[in-house]
């Protein structure tokens, strides 16, 4: 986790005082960078880790900063590379960079996985972008008017608390909303150019609701896209990769369209009971047909016990 802001349009007097209100995200180190119509500020979590600065692509077009860490980072990089547009370093911000100069920022978002929200400045058109990953795991709030400014947090940008909309972010999990420092939602990017604002929705689920469109093969398609595309998206991970496998469908789906698109074998973990709703006979089954590795783990009642006095006392 690191704490992100950068203002624009402006001459970024506001930059030192925002960085020390993300203290509480990155408090051990911070890095700037001045261009000329954008200044960018990043508070670390841990000084001295690669890719935590801001970086520019070689051509000096795009300035990218990020929270968060993709993935896919090796690969892109040699996809890059295999494109004649390697990075200077193989960091999540310049990786980053290379990519929105080869294929524009919304549709280099596309090619990214990771929990990550990015903000960047388009030199050549003097265009600001902003977008938070597609879980909304990384808050990303803004003030637009004749400057437009983007952080981590609401408070880097001394916006008001609206405590309505507040009590509602935390009940969904998500970062505060403010009145005066909107926030970015899941999926979502912002451009800024010359006072003008525009949003944008770069990610968003595909499946329709049961029904919508009359017809349960249709649903049923769009449904297996959504899948496809979210298991596109989470196993593009350079890591080994492992999946929780049941007995049911919605596993199995999950099983078959992550092991398809892996070159690695894919781990499948399994736990179950004695009786009759151990599921992990045809577990090893399914993986079996989709050539994953399988490890399998028998739980007592011991094991549920300790899981249930586990549970109880985090509800305390």
């Amino acid at each position: 986790m690191s704490g992100i802001v950068a203002i624009f349009g402006g001459d970024g007097a506001g930059l030192g005082p925002a960085l020390r209100r993300l203290d509480p995200r990155g408090p051990d180190a911070r890095s700037e960078l001045r261009l000329p119509g954008a200044v960018f500020g990043v508070a670390e979590l841990a000084p001295g880790e690669p890719g935590a600065a801001p970086a520019t692509d070689r051509s000096g077009r795009w300035t990218v900063i990020a929270d968060g860490e993709l993935l896919n980072l090796r690969s892109l990089t040699a996809e890059l590379a295999a494109w004649g547009e390697a990075p200077d370093e193989a960091t999540t911000p310049a990786v980053a960079a290379a990519l929105f100069a080869a294929r524009g920022f919304v549709k280099g978002l596309e090619r990214l996985a990771g929990d990550v929200a990015f903000i960047a400045w388009d030199a050549e058109t003097r265009t600001a972008w902003a977008a938070r990953d597609r879980s909304g795991l990384r808050p990303l709030h803004y003030q637009a008017g004749p400057t437009f400014a983007v952080a981590s947090t609401p408070d880097a940008l001394g916006g008001e608390t609206d405590a309505s909309r507040a009590l509602e972010a935390v009940e969904a999990g998500l970062a505060f909303a403010r009145a005066s420092t909107p926030a970015l939602a899941p999926g979502q990017a912002v451009s800024w150019r010359a006072g003008t604002l525009q949003h944008e929705r770069w990610w968003a689920e595909s499946a329709n609701p049961l029904g919508a469109d009359g017809a349960r093969y249709r649903w049923a398609r769009s449904l297996q896209f959504a899948t496809e595309l979210a298991i596109q998206q989470r196993a593009a991970t350079d890591a080994p990769l492992a999946i929780l496998l049941s007995g049911g469908v919605y596993a199995e789906a999950l099983l078959a369209a992550t092991a398809a698109r892996r070159r690695d074998t894919v781990l499948a973990l399994t736990f179950g009971v004695d009786g009759p709703g151990d599921e992990r006979t045809r577990a090893a089954g399914l993986a079996a047909t989709a050539r994953a590795d399988r490890k399998s783990t028998r739980l007592n009642s011991s094991h549920l016990v300790i899981s249930y006095a586990v549970f109880c006392l985090k509800k305390k």
